[in-house]
């Protein structure tokens, strides 16, 4: 009598089954790729991960750090730098668009962000961190006299000097994006001269 090579049933529904995990799990990745972020989306970050450091996440879950502020319909990082709350970007190219996501904290609020503050607006300091206020509320501390841009490093203690009434300085700077190792910046991308509001 011949021998029956016929598989079992069940191993024909494994394969499948294995073939359909495999491209259930490819589409759930794909859910967080960087490039489909939308406005209002949190990210987190991976700095270990080469390929994809960025992945979208829920913006309840720990790992949440950044939220995206603006889609650009072009690689231009500078622009990202005048959107209200951005501190970095990504750009992405593809064969179907080239495209420049703007992010920011987690918690930014733009209404806030100074690192859109211009000349006559005023400023709440807290350690290394500042924040954009009516010049009516009592925590505005501080008036901008000058916005400078573009400032060596070495040179931001310095850039305020020829500034009449300047009595302090704040420099912002552009975090650095993508993976691996992560290049100081050596300019500050604004350096504010200050004056206390009211003066």
């Amino acid at each position: 009598m011949p021998k029956d090579n016929t598989p079992p049933p069940w191993s024909a529904l494994a394969f499948v089954a294995l073939i359909l995990l495999m491209y259930g799990g490819i589409y759930l990745a794909s859910l967080n790729d960087i490039e489909k972020a939308e406005v209002g989306d949190c990210v987190a970050v991976d700095p270990s991960d080469a390929d994809s450091p960025y992945s979208i996440v829920d913006c309840g879950a720990g790992s949440a750090r950044l939220k995206v502020l603006q889609r650009l319909p072009d690689i231009n990082a500078d622009e990202c730098m005048t959107v209200a709350g951005a501190s970095r970007s990504v750009s992405i190219i593809s064969d179907d668009d080239n495209i420049e996501i703007c992010m920011g904290g987690k918690d930014i609020d733009p209404a806030k962000a100074v690192n859109v503050a211009q000349e006559g607006e005023c400023l709440e300091l807290f350690g290394d961190d500042a924040q954009r206020l009516p010049c009516s509320q009592s925590a505005a501390k501080y008036k901008i006299l000058k916005r400078l841009t573009n400032v060596q490093k070495h040179l931001v203690p310095f850039a305020c000097e020829e500034i009449p009434n300047t009595t302090s300085t704040y420099s912002w700077s552009w975090e650095p994006s993508g993976s691996g190792p992560q290049i100081v910046p050596l300019t500050a991308a604004v350096v504010f001269c200050l004056t206390p509001n009211g003066m």
